[in-house]
């Protein structure tokens, strides 16, 4: 009676062994998808970040051009063009003051940091329940203060992680040309 209802000694240790294998595995599934999340939206913020410092540098390019081309054309005594390089300047200037692009740049480096933090205690820390569910804890603290999530960039910095990790191309998110194109903007 003793065998039908309780395993033998080997078969519970078996048992054992299987779940605690079995919970390890699930540990670094776990972790994994973490990384590849928190890779994706490195990428992400990279992304954001370059195109806000190029947007901020060709303002001021743009200013300072269109600054200097004024006192040239004033030198000359063209005084319509002058007006119309002055309003030029104005308007760019006040598009740079206004969005803030330096500043939204400064926001995705912090984003980007705020997440290799994350992924640096992925790599160092003995893989644990605790610290999966502590990382997963923070990505959500970190995302509460993100900007929308911009869909296009998102899916082809998911193509560009997926590339990166050894996945195929053929499982790539498709995104349209238009798509691509537009992919800072929405």
């Amino acid at each position: 009676m003793y065998e039908k209802t309780l395993p033998l000694p080997q078969e519970s240790e078996e048992v054992a062994g299987n779940l605690q294998t079995n919970k390890h595995e699930e540990l670094l599934d776990r972790a994994h998808d973490l990384k590849f999340n928190i890779g994706r939206s490195i990428r992400y913020h990279k992304a954001r970040q370059h195109f806000f410092d190029l947007l901020d540098k060709f303002t001021n390019f743009i200013s300072v051009f269109f600054g200097s081309s004024s006192v040239f054309v004033l030198y000359q005594k063209n005084t319509d063009l002058a007006i119309y390089l002055g309003l030029s300047l104005a308007f760019i200037s006040s598009l740079a003051l206004v969005f803030g692009f330096s500043t939204k740049a400064r926001d995705h480096f912090d984003f980007a940091k705020q997440y290799a933090v994350l992924e640096r205690r992925l790599i160092k820390e003995s893989l644990s329940d605790d610290l999966l569910n502590s990382v997963e804890d923070e990505i959500r603290a970190i995302e509460s203060n993100e900007p929308k999530v911009l869909r296009a960039l998102n899916d082809l910095c998911w193509n560009e992680e997926h590339l990166a990790k050894g996945g195929p191309k053929e499982e790539f998110i498709k995104v349209h040309r238009c798509r691509r194109l537009f992919r800072h903007l929405f």
